[in-house]
């Protein structure tokens, strides 16, 4: 029997990414590439050393029991050689080893853990050290969780609650590669189809505000390759989601960029985001595009919390949504991004 070699996997560094200088970091990479493990690092040695803060963000509060119990575990002893690290309630701290035996021993906030769908009991409270937010699994992993309603806006309104509008804070999102249909690049525009790196700028064209890292590591395949478990994966479609970086709704089915002929129908606002409708009239044919024409007179939402002035609201058993779930049933819809085919999808299969 031949040995194999083992390897110590890998953890993600963060110098290019911040090297952007973007408030708005987003890595998606595969399953175990140390993401989070890689940013913890960093954050307990920032807190140490500049007594900066950090806060460790999860969607649920169910979420957030077992990461929070856990969260020390897996650091390495070489690491902080000299110093003890404990969660006490929702806030973590450190003291030094030297200290064990004080009768009273002083511990140091370095970090809050911090639950998105409470977040907004969190206003009044200041947190004026705080340097880095990490939101850890972003993208939802099936089963029966949902995002939060509206839950881009929550997010961005904690980071604004922290940040104070100072520029102080830096904000990162963490997730594995399961589906590019979620609300976060709907709303942002991210499609991992852009490549390996995705920057996006101010309005001014001054500065970098959100940068992606679709992350795939040679190393790190290759470290989980020779893992038994890596070896019994292999070429599967598992092993391309897990290890491998691709999202399975990636794909390029039903994609078509609308005909010049092509008329304009309506534009549709939904929670997934907002899309122009078109027809081929005589062929049944039916388009849905994320570019937006420059007159829109005839605008539905679907959300009532994104009801306004100029729009008409659309319930699902309306005629017009009848009409397209009966030409996405033929296969007589197509879309010129997978993410908006990924978003008509979940709204389809809600009826």
């Amino acid at each position: 029997m031949v040995e194999k070699t083992k390897m110590l996997h890998p953890y993600y560094n963060f110098d290019r990414i911040y090297s952007y200088g973007a408030f708005l970091n987003v890595v998606v990479g595969a399953r175990g590439l140390g993401k989070t493990y890689g940013k913890k690092i960093r954050d307990l040695k920032r807190a140490i050393r500049y007594g900066e803060e950090w806060i460790y963000l999860r969607r649920y509060k169910e979420d957030m029991a077992s990461a929070k119990a856990n969260y020390f575990n897996d650091v390495d002893p070489e690491e902080f050689p000299d110093y003890d690290m404990r969660v006490n309630g929702n806030v973590a701290e450190y003291a030094p080893k030297a200290t064990r035996t004080d009768k009273k021993r002083i511990w140091t906030t370095m970090g809050y853990f911090v639950v998105l769908s409470q977040a907004q009991s969190k206003k009044s409270v200041s947190y004026h050290k705080v340097r880095s937010i990490t939101y850890d699994e972003f993208i939802i992993e099936g089963g029966n969780l949902q995002y939060l309603r509206d839950e881009v806006t929550v997010l961005l309104n904690f980071y604004a609650t922290v940040d104070r509008w100072k520029d102080k804070t830096k904000l990162f999102l963490f997730a594995n590669s399961v589906s590019i249909a979620n609300p976060f690049f709907l709303r942002w525009n991210i499609d991992p189809n852009e490549g390996e790196w995705v920057v996006r700028r101010n309005a001014k064209n001054t500065r970098n505000t959100i940068v992606v890292h679709f992350a795939k590591s040679e190393d790190f395949i290759a470290s989980v390759m020779q893992t038994d478990f890596g070896e019994f994966i292999e070429g599967s479609e598992y092993a391309k989601y897990a290890v491998g970086n691709e999202f399975a709704d990636n794909h390029d089915n039903l994609l078509r960029i609308k005909p010049e002929l092509a008329k304009y129908l309506f534009t549709l606002h939904t929670r997934q985001g907002t899309f122009s409708v078109w027809t081929m009239y005589g062929l049944g044919d039916y388009y849905i595009q994320s570019k937006l024409p420059k007159s829109q007179i005839l605008q539905y939402v679907m959300d009532s919390s994104m009801h306004k002035e100029g729009r008409i609201l659309l319930r699902y058993g309306d005629v017009q949504l009848r009409v397209l779930r009966s030409a996405f049933d033929r296969a007589q819809m197509y879309f010129d991004t997978a993410s908006a085919r990924n978003a008509m999808l979940e709204i389809f299969d809600r009826k």
